[in-house]
């Protein structure tokens, strides 16, 4: 008996553990459909930008010059200037092949400051 119920238990920890589809992030992206994790980065060094304009929204940018999107960023980190560490998922989509967007879409899981 015992043997199946830790069998039970970690089929459904083996099951719960695959997640492609994201819930999350799709309320920052309402426009892009099918949305799902692509690539994991951890702790890569980042600034917050503010990018102002009618909408105040934040960005990520990274030494290269490129940006990602601040998707799930806690408050207290969206600083202008405030150099961060995050990690987190790049998202795709059928969609952003025909798309061109800038930053490009990523969901924040981690972040502290460096």
């Amino acid at each position: 008996m015992m043997r199946y119920l830790s069998l039970m238990v970690f089929a459904l920890v083996l099951g719960g553990c695959k997640r492609d589809k994201v819930i999350l992030a799709a309320a920052c992206y309402p426009e892009i459909a099918d949305l799902q994790r692509g690539g994991r980065v951890v702790d890569v060094p980042v600034t917050f930008q503010l990018s102002g304009g009618l909408m105040l929204a934040g960005r990520l940018m990274l030494a290269n010059g490129s940006a990602w999107s601040a998707c799930n960023l806690p408050k207290e980190f969206a600083k202008d200037s405030l150099p961060l560490l995050v990690s987190g998922y790049h998202l795709t989509s059928p969609s952003l092949d025909v798309m061109n967007i800038s930053p490009v879409p990523f969901e924040v899981t981690s972040v502290k400051y460096r």
